[in-house]
């Protein structure tokens, strides 16, 4: 759920009337699991596991932005104005992006890029929470 409301909060997502429960039905029935279209070459790039297939389909997997790019964006390191703001804010604060974040960037990049960003931020956060849970269970250090 770390992904899905950085994204929802990212874009502005609203819901529907009804669509929180048919939802909830959807993930009770099929789990928490990343969408096999989501992953690079569909259903063939789905190695089963649950961290290595976002991992793959967001920061290997070809698309519109460098797989440089989308790395660092996900772990904040390396990144120039306007992409290193507006990663902070989806990653610390994705609450407060705008519509106005979003034109300011779609003037330089295009609308595959700065989704890709958004999710390799996003995503990038997720796995930083999963580390450190991991760490915290296992009672050794998340460096």
């Amino acid at each position: 759920m770390n992904v899905v409301n950085r994204l929802a909060n990212a874009f502005g997502f609203v819901l529907r009337d009804g669509q929180l429960h048919s939802g909830t039905r959807s993930l009770h029935r099929f789990g928490y699991r990343f969408p096999g279209f989501l992953l690079s070459g569909g259903d063939g790039g789905d190695s089963g596991d649950v961290i290595e297939n976002p991992r793959h389909a967001v920061f290997d997997a070809p698309a519109a932005t460098s797989p440089e790019l989308r790395s660092a964006a996900a772990t904040g390191d390396s990144l120039t104005e306007p992409w290193k703001s507006y990663a902070a804010t989806v990653r610390d604060l994705s609450f407060r992006v705008t519509d106005a974040d979003i034109e300011r960037l779609a003037t330089e990049y295009s609308e595959a890029e700065i989704f890709e960003v958004t999710v390799a931020v996003a995503v990038g956060a997720a796995l930083r929470s999963h580390d450190a849970g991991l760490c915290a269970v296992r009672g050794s250090s998340a460096d």
